[in-house]
């Protein structure tokens, strides 16, 4: 049978029914005599626990329960709170409803004061990270929760509400589970009552086990055997007072220690101190609690499980002092009285590896002003901290008492350390000697001197290595030997022109020319067998004029295999000299040309010559064909160099227009030149027979029968070609020019396509001739744009300043 919250809320009224006597009062039994004394607050979760499952067992449905409640004299008041309760209580679904009875829930819930969710917003602000420890009650990954699946304590002290379970095996098989009542007594069946609270469970079980052995004989002679455990924990309530976050009166599992209880009240406020937590029972103070034992050294000294009416007082702090600096843990620390310098720096996990150790520095209020404490670290120990001392710990200088550098011809230059009378020579010696090329005539040391200038000294390491005299070094001295290197202009040679790899390449002693070619991957077959180029510079060191010469040049033939001659491959190369390899004037590449359209072999072609014509391509091709159109021939070429230049000089021209008249110049990567077809094929070598070029195209159309007519007409159409008609007759048959058209720029554009325009005479416009294929283009008017509003109130102003001063004039 499944019951819902509201359900189980009743069936908490079965137990004022159905329980014995003994978990109420002694002698009461509520089915005989009146119940209207009876309070909630009488009865503990445990005891509601166990009797909810006689409850389950007696049949009686929940209405009647509440019936016969009334029927006795429980108030509504109290039946409602009673209600109240179990919904509390079995929140977390503490019924299993797949198991024949009731399992106890042995994790009792925390009760807290009323008004927590009011006070939760001011409690988050009565307390910082600042304070050493003051996080640890932040933290949501610990909670100090008692652990219930551990053993029972054996000293743990049994009192009212405890479940006790008592197993019996062996020779004879029986369990007992008791509620503790309200006198602490537990009832066993055919023994009566037997008091328990105040012992611990260990003492319990020898109690027990006397007790028991009356009428189980065997537990004398061991022939049966005994275990007492908690079956739940009941509730204890206990006071949180003092500098606390969240102060008030708790009901906490009976398991709980002052830890947890320190941790469901949030922790110590900003004034309240971890350093002496006390736990008051009976009017005394039973234990002192200090959480750095804890933070610091993970020691739980003195963490006592709590009792009932319990009080822990969280006192104000007594000594806070603030540490900063370098180390582990700048932040502020609760002192006591009896604890040193030595003992802060310790709490605040020691000195950072960066840390000045020699002194430290304590900022004191004396009450009217500020004064300074600079105590040596031999002495921390015997300092004492008083209340609002900052104490700072500086970092290291920047600098170094005994280190040299050492840089240039040497095998291991660096830093290193000096003691007193370190020379040069040792210090070579360190950095693993001099390398080979050394200039030992002049080394520079760098010196700091005392006001932190830089002196600069020469020493000749030649004559200092050669005699018995050393150079003494100081803290801080930089010393530098150079190399030969260093002391001349990086030495390069060059090589340009028909090589596999032109360019500069660093210079090398005894370099032949024949070298230096194979370095730059050997000739190409462009390569001029004419002779090799070698540019050499002038010396000229003791000259006091500007020479006019600027180089020497030197010449050698290449036969024709390519290979250098006797003279050249033996001849060696100077630094920064400049080889040129030339290209051969006759040496050029195939070049290809294609032929598209109405040709017998259309395709590609080598040029066999460089004046090569368009009528040459078209007879190699075999000649046009019967259905070629003569007037639709046209030749794509690549830009070249030169084009690409005067496209900049249009540019640069037009620059200033383009904004003001909206120019838009189109730039192609391939340009179309219309080709008289007839007169190249009348007249070959004539002038439209145009020499042709690398990459040329030419394209030849079938025979056109059309007329297109587009741009600014009403019906821009293709119409079949009319020799008879003329330009006004197609545009008649398109509709007529628009409003925006412009008739005097009316445009034709051939198939070949070459382009012819308006012209205008005295007798009106004389227009292009038309043939098959072409395309008649009419421009229209750009659009008119519409005078904005700022536009017609600028316009406004204009005409009023133009209109007074005219006024003035009159």
């Amino acid at each position: 049978m499944r019951f819902n919250i509201v359900k189980y809320s009743c069936l908490i009224l079965m137990l004022l029914f159905l329980m014995p006597g003994k978990l109420l009062a002694q002698n009461l039994n509520p089915m005989e005599q009146n119940v209207s004394e009876i309070k909630s607050s009488q009865i503990s979760d445990a005891q509601m626990r166990v009797i909810m499952q006689r409850a389950i067992e007696s049949g009686m449905t929940p209405d009647q329960i509440e019936s016969l409640a009334r029927s006795r004299g429980m108030t509504e008041s109290e039946i409602e709170k009673f209600k109240e309760r179990a919904e509390r209580l079995y929140d977390n679904k503490l019924m299993d409803e797949d198991s024949k009875g009731v399992k106890i829930n042995t994790r009792p819930k925390v009760e807290y004061p009323e008004g927590l969710e009011e006070r939760l917003p001011y409690a988050a602000k009565t307390q910082t990270n600042e304070n050493f420890g003051f996080s640890l009650f932040k933290n949501t990954d610990l909670t100090f929760e008692p652990s219930f699946n551990v053993l029972t304590p054996r000293d743990y002290l049994i009192g009212p509400g405890d479940l006790i379970n008592i197993d019996v095996w062996g020779a004879s098989q029986h369990s007992y589970q008791e509620v503790v009542s309200n006198d602490g007594s537990i009832i066993i069946s055919n023994i009566g009552p037997v008091f328990l609270s105040g012992m611990t469970t260990e003492d319990a079980g020898k109690k027990l086990e006397t007790i028991l052995g009356q009428i189980y004989s065997g537990l004398k002679d061991g022939k049966t055997s005994m275990k007492v455990t908690l079956g739940a924990v009941r509730s204890i309530q206990i006071n949180i007072v003092g500098e606390v976050v969240l102060p008030g009166t708790y009901n906490i599992s009976a398991m709980a220690t002052a830890f947890n209880a320190m941790y469901i009240a949030g922790g110590p406020a900003d004034n309240g101190s971890i350093r002496d937590v006390q736990i008051i029972r009976d009017n005394k103070i039973v234990a002192h609690i200090d959480f750095y034992e804890y933070l610091i050294n993970a020691k739980q000294s003195n963490n006592i499980r709590l009792q009932d009416q319990d009080i822990i007082f969280i006192p104000p702090y007594e000594n806070r002092v603030r540490i900063n600096g370098e180390v582990k843990r700048p932040m502020a620390f609760d002192i006591k009285p009896d604890e040193s310098m030595e003992d802060l720096i310790d709490f605040a996990g020691g000195f950072t590896g960066n840390a000045y150790t020699e002194r430290v520095k304590i900022l004191r209020k004396t009450g009217k002003e500020k004064r300074i404490l600079d105590i040596a670290t031999d002495y921390l120990d015997a300092i004492r901290l008083e209340n609002g001392d900052e104490v700072q710990i500086d970092a290291v200088l920047n600098r170094f008492e005994n280190r040299v550098f050492i840089s240039g011809a040497v095998f291991r230059p660096g830093p290193y350390a000096i003691n007193e009378g370190t020379t040069l020579k040792e210090l070579i010696n360190k950095a693993e000697g001099l390398r080979e090329d050394v200039f030992k005539d002049r080394i520079s040391v760098f010196r700091l001197q005392e006001d932190l200038t830089r002196e600069h000294i020469a020493v000749d390491l030649k004559n200092l290595l050669a005699s018995n005299l050393d150079f003494t070094l100081q803290r801080e001295d930089s010393v530098h030997i150079p190399s030969i290197h260093d002391l001349r202009e990086t030495r390069t040679i060059q090589i340009e022109g028909e090589v596999k790899h032109p360019g500069i390449y660093p210079y090398s002693e005894n370099t032949t020319v024949e070298d230096f070619i194979l370095q730059a991957g050997g000739l190409l077959e462009t390569a001029s067998t004419a002779n090799i180029e070698i540019a050499r510079r002038v010396p000229n060191d003791t000259s006091t004029v500007t020479s006019v010469k600027l180089a020497d040049i030197i010449k050698f033939p290449i036969d024709k295999s390519l290979a250098l001659s006797e003279e050249a491959s033996g001849f060696v190369l100077k630094p920064f000299d400049q080889v040129f390899i030339r290209k051969s004037p006759a040496y050029t590449p195939q070049m290809l040309v294609s032929i598209n359209g109405e040709v017998n072999f259309p395709g590609k072609y080598s040029l066999t010559s460089r004046k090569e014509r368009i009528s040459d391509l078209i007879k190699r091709s075999g000649g046009i064909t019967t259905e070629a159109y003569i007037n639709g021939a046209s030749l794509i070429r690549k830009s070249t160099p030169n084009k690409t230049l005067t496209d900049k000089a249009i540019d640069n021209i037009t620059m200033e227009k383009e904004s003001s008249n909206n120019i838009n110049i189109i730039r192609n990567e391939f340009d179309i030149i219309a080709v008289d077809l007839a007169s190249i094929l009348s007249n070959p070598g004539g002038k439209s027979d145009l020499v042709l070029q690398e990459g040329d195209s030419i394209r030849i159309l079938k025979s056109l029968q059309t007329i297109k007519v587009s741009g600014s007409v009403y019906n821009p159409n293709v119409v079949p070609f009319d020799e008879s008609l003329k330009v006004k007759q197609y545009l008649a048959n398109a509709g007529g020019l628009t409003k925006r058209s412009k008739p005097g720029h009316i445009y034709v554009v051939y198939a070949n396509g070459s382009v012819r325009k308006t012209d205008k005479t005295l007798f009106g416009r004389k227009y292009p001739e038309l043939q098959a294929g072409a395309e008649i283009i009419v421009p229209s008017k750009g659009e008119r744009r519409k005078l904005s509003q700022t536009g017609a109130i600028s316009l406004a102003a204009s005409l009023s300043l133009i209109l007074v001063a005219l006024i003035n004039t009159m």
